[in-house]
C-alpha cells in the first residue's frame, strides 16, 4: 500500500519500516522466518485452546 508524503511524493509502507524484503535476506534467516508458520500448515490446524494458551 502507498501513501502520498506531503511534498507530493508516493513512499511504500515497507519504505516507512524498513522492511528487508525476502529476496535479500540469508537463506537461514529466511527459513527461520517462515518456518513456524509453514510447519503449522504442513501439520495441521491449531485447536482454539492452543491459541488461547499461546497467548
Amino acid at each position: 500500500m502507498a501513501k502520498v508524503t506531503l511534498d507530493g511524493t508516493r513512499r511504500d509502507a515497507r519504505q516507512d519500516q524498513a522492511v528487508e524484503p525476502p529476496a535479500s535476506m540469508p537463506a537461514d534467516v529466511l527459513a527461520a522466518a517462515i518456518a513456524p508458520n509453514l510447519e503449522r500448515y504442513l501439520t495441521g490446524t491449531l485447536s482454539l485452546e492452543e491459541i488461547a494458551a499461546s497467548r
